[in-house]
């Protein structure tokens, strides 16, 4: 909980239809608007969400297609200045490994450039999602770090966007 003194926290939710975005999006909308006073979510689709909360300000726009500069103007007209946390959830699937490595690589990068340009050193916290694929299981057995997987396991040989990230 805030205090008085203590300004309210704005998200900046990327990734804003997916699972994890949406499920981000849910749960700042249930804090009080002492604890959240806006939350700005981002997605190349429109809004799928049905939740009614007037701190929500949607954006819409390909961030791959996107260049900062037009990412960052989107940000501005959403008071992006005002953003202390960001929550990372893009993601784009790619079979071919080196596609996935870059466009991954590429959607981070320019959420990070974005956020940077427009709310600079306002941003107190940058949440980034990782998941299984750090530990190889996308590769295949051969891959795999030992089961159960622990935060100990080496990584796995070949590309992992995880690391670049």
């Amino acid at each position: 909980m805030t205090s008085s003194t203590t300004p309210a926290k704005v998200a900046c939710v990327w990734g804003a239809n997916g699972i994890s975005g949406m499920a981000m999006i849910e749960i700042l909308a249930q804090q009080s608007r002492s604890e959240w006073s806006k939350i700005i979510s981002i997605s190349r689709r429109p809004m799928l969400s049905d939740i009614e909360d007037d701190r929500i300000h949607f954006i819409s726009i390909d961030i791959m297609k996107a260049s900062v500069d037009e990412i960052a103007s989107e940000l501005i007209k959403a008071d992006g200045h005002t953003i202390t946390h960001m929550f990372h959830y893009t993601y784009i699937e790619k079979m071919d490994e080196n596609e996935l490595d870059e466009v991954n690589k590429t959607l981070l990068q320019k959420a990070l450039d974005a956020t940077e340009k427009v709310a600079g050193k306002n941003v107190q916290c940058i949440s980034l999602q990782t998941g299984y694929k750090y530990y190889g299981v996308h590769k295949g057995p051969k891959y795999m770090a030992p089961i159960p997987f622990s935060e100990e396991a080496s990584r796995h040989e070949g590309l992992n966007f995880y690391y670049i990230q």
